[in-house]
């Protein structure tokens, strides 16, 4: 499994875009170390020991594509290493204290699954569900995409952030209302 992230921007997919385009990830990919692990539920990357480490649950992997052809699989796999890659590149494990990691976290998520070809091919197909992160509170998807009003307005995460806890917090004021 790990191959196809590690072979980003070295090896083309039907789903991906132009090698030109990736290369980028194969030059990322030499400041990470992927592993297979069960102990995260999905996938992460993280820094440990001054080193980016990037988390993959192969469980995760086979519940998401159960019944899939190689590949849309090999698509998604693809997929979830760019998404963690984009979180390294896009310096988002450099939390700020002022922003709640976990509301960040489902932002950028939104924000980077929006550009991954892969994931909009996938989603395409059928053989993924999307929910924005304005609607995650109403009903579940298989993966976070920003809503054309993010993408309308072309906000950055900051921007994007700030829309969403305004609207929680206009949610919590309208119950606590009540």
């Amino acid at each position: 499994m790990l191959e196809h992230i590690l072979t980003l921007g070295v090896q083309p997919h039907p789903y991906g875009d132009k090698l030109s385009v990736e290369y980028p990830f194969s030059i990322a990919l030499i400041n990470v170390d992927v592993k297979e692990s069960d102990e995260v539920p999905t996938a992460c990357v993280t820094i440990k020991n001054n080193r980016v480490l990037m988390y993959v649950n192969p469980k995760f992997i086979d519940e998401i594509c159960r019944g899939w052809n190689d590949t849309d699989k090999i698509a998604f796999i693809r997929g979830v290493g760019k998404h963690e890659l984009l979180h390294f590149m896009l310096k988002h494990l450099m939390r700020r204290l002022e922003y709640d990691p976990k509301l960040a976290n489902i932002v950028q998520d939104a924000l980077i699954n929006t550009i991954i070809p892969e994931f909009q091919t996938l989603l395409a197909k059928g053989k993924l569900s999307h929910v924005t992160p304005e609607e995650m509170f109403e009903r579940n998807g298989d993966i976070l995409m920003a809503s054309r009003d993010a993408l309308r307005n072309d906000w950055t995460w900051e921007e994007y952030y700030k829309a969403i806890a305004n609207k929680l917090e206009t949610i919590t004021v309208t119950v606590l209302e009540r």
